[in-house]
């Protein structure tokens, strides 16, 4: 049976180390999930225990496809819809149902499976860094913190040095003004130079040593086998080839609660990166047109600024050819629907996507008409005409 462990946030290192060992056994498994076209994802969570309750304090989701790492963090006040239909917080998860419900919100949310999570004792940390022989860091400022109700006493002069276990925990646990941006930037130097450290150099017995080590720290429903194999697998895994991102978001106040609110777009584009592995598109590639097709007051100018704002280029904006449009336009020249979706979700209210044919036969407007008061329609992939009832902000 397994027994539940109290992670603190800082044994991430330790705990992505664990990681990319369990995922490479994936790929030596008989009979079990291996590294396929859609590479292996696996859930990380680092708990704290607060008023005699565990949650994830640290979230990070890893996958592995076509021997890349992609290690994507998830703020841990990140709003999302639970089973029961109510929003919580993404570190609430842990406490409301363990690591399968996290695996499952999170998955949801993502449009992903999770299949596989994994959890560490922050005790196994300071070992692991010292059988390693230390790690090498370049300590980027004076990190000095004390806090007597925790017993935490921080105090790491600048510059290059090897930091054994003891200090290594000390320089992931440290935070200042920066908050969780500059610890998870401190964190991610940690992870690389314990990947480098960890693989270089080392005899396929050692490493065996090292990998049963971690085993005795870790709950997970992966299994560990194979162990020399594994080791040689290690000994090509190049750090550089691990991938770090965040899952984007804005504070927001809710019923007085602080939140996370995710940005949808940003999310899909960057699972469809990291994880689904698509082409995948991104604003800044999408040349935009912005007509006032209703006659309002500034409506392309505040349109164009909006689209700007969301990283479109918008070639131009003003007047379009009348004031009578009863509907908003989005105009594809393109012929890529994407190219229009990522548009069209980034505007408010109702909007017809049509090709420049339908355009014309609806009879609202006419392109030639455009061309002749000056606008290069040759320029851009998108013409948004804002007709009736369109409007941006309150």
């Amino acid at each position: 049976m397994k027994r539940s462990l109290i992670l603190a946030s800082v044994g991430l290192a330790l705990l992505i180390g664990v990681i990319l060992i369990l995922i490479l056994v994936l790929v030596l498994r008989s009979g079990g999930p291996s590294l396929g076209r859609e590479g292996v994802t696996v859930l990380l969570l680092g708990l704290d225990l607060v008023e005699g309750q565990s949650r994830s304090d640290t979230i990070i989701l890893a996958h592995v496809r076509d021997q890349k790492v992609a290690l994507i963090s998830v703020p841990r006040d990140l709003r999302l819809r639970f089973p029961d239909g109510e929003f919580h917080k993404a570190n609430a998860a842990y406490s409301l149902g363990g690591a399968r419900l996290a695996c499952k919100v999170l998955g949801d949310f993502l449009g992903i499976p999770i299949p596989f999570y994994a959890v560490l004792d922050y005790r196994g940390f300071r070992e692991i860094i010292d059988r390693l022989g230390g790690v090498t860091i370049n300590v980027e400022k004076h990190l000095k913190y004390e806090d007597k109700a925790q017993d935490l006493y921080i105090d790491i002069p600048p510059g290059e040095q090897l930091l054994d276990g003891e200090l290594a925990l000390d320089y992931i646990r440290y935070r200042d003004e920066t908050g969780d941006l500059g610890r998870i930037r401190r964190q991610q130097k940690f992870i690389r130079a314990v990947l480098a450290k960890g693989l270089q150099d080392r005899s396929l017995g050692e490493i065996n040593s090292l990998v049963r080590a971690l085993s005795r720290y870790m709950v997970t429903n992966l299994s560990l086998i194979d162990l020399f194999t594994l080791a040689k697998q290690l000994q090509g895994l190049e750090p550089e080839r691990v991938r770090f991102a965040q899952i984007p978001g804005e504070p927001v106040r809710i019923e007085n609660i602080e939140y996370v609110e995710p940005k949808i777009v940003e999310t899909r584009n960057l699972i469809a990166d990291l994880i689904l592995g698509l082409d995948v598109l991104i604003p800044g590639e999408i040349r935009i047109g912005v007509l006032n097709g209703s006659g309002a007051l500034g409506l392309a100018r505040t349109t164009a600024g909006l689209l700007r704002g969301r990283g479109f280029r918008v070639a131009f904006y003003g007047n379009a050819d009348n004031f009578n449009y009863k509907h908003s336009f989005l105009i594809d020249f393109s012929g890529d629907p994407r190219r229009a979706e990522l548009v069209r979700v980034a505007l408010p209210g109702e909007i017809k996507v049509v090709t420049p044919e339908e355009f014309t036969a609806l009879g609202e407007g006419s392109l030639d008409k455009l061309s002749q008061m000056g606008y290069n329609l040759n320029e851009v992939d998108l013409l948004f005409i804002g007709g009736a009832g369109f409007k941006v902000g309150p």
